[in-house]
């Protein structure tokens, strides 16, 4: 057989199409860039360099980025100087050595520097220490992504009750003992948005007392030694 389909045969071997070729794995297809920066990671092959380029009118104009080496294959990106709310075009072009352009990969992604809303509901009382709180949370650009619940006792500093809940499920908190309880719900968006959490000073969103018929009881772990 002829050299060059013996090369062909041998495993791991790639052909020139394979050598070429421009994977962009991160961000994904409509990717909403929050603040801070973005990790762009492409793969290749190929020698040669990446220039990243950005386009805001779908793709009309575009404004170079950076040119990194093929074999870099990460840029973090800080979107900071475009505009909140801006449809986008991220373009990731492989060029030669010849500075020829071999491969090209583009997604369009969305800008969303705005926090998500929350706010708590309800109920104003329970007579059981587990509830389950009515909340109204939404993100128009690119949705939700968790809940997180601060609470505070009548007239002492706020604490992280529920460090972060699907907005898909109830939001569930058991308090830690009965009393009235001022509660605040903070949102969190899939660009990693999040609102501002409470301090000294905000008033809770929902005031609830807890009524329970029982006292508490502590509940622990006994641990017995061992045979020796």
């Amino acid at each position: 057989l002829p050299l060059a389909c013996l090369l062909f045969l041998l495993p791991g071997a790639s052909s020139g199409a394979d050598a070429v070729r421009l994977e962009l794995a991160s961000p994904e297809e409509g990717t909403a860039l929050g603040i801070g920066d973005r990790m762009v990671v492409w793969r290749t092959e190929a020698t040669g360099s990446v220039l990243l380029g950005v386009s805001r009118d779908a793709g009309v104009s575009w404004t170079d980025l950076v040119e990194r080496p093929a074999q870099d294959g990460i840029w973090f990106w800080d979107p900071k100087d475009l505009p909140d709310g801006a449809h986008i075009r991220l373009k990731l072009e492989l060029k030669g050595v010849d500075g020829k352009v071999l491969s090209a990969v583009v997604r369009n992604l969305l800008v969303d520097r705005t926090a998500p809303k929350a706010r708590l509901t309800g109920p104003a009382t329970s007579q059981d220490a587990y509830v389950k709180l009515q909340v109204e949370a939404s993100d128009a650009a690119s949705g939700m992504a968790s809940l997180v619940l601060w609470a505070t006792e009548d007239g002492k500093s706020w604490s992280m009750a529920v460090p972060g809940e699907s907005p898909d499920k109830p939001l569930e908190w058991t308090a830690p003992h009965r009393g009235r309880w001022g509660l605040y719900a903070v949102g969190r968006d899939r660009a990693g948005n999040e609102g501002p959490a409470p301090s000294e000073g905000t008033e809770p969103q929902l005031w609830i007392q807890v009524r329970t018929p029982e006292p508490w009881i502590a509940r622990f772990d006994l641990v017995l030694p061992g045979p020796v």
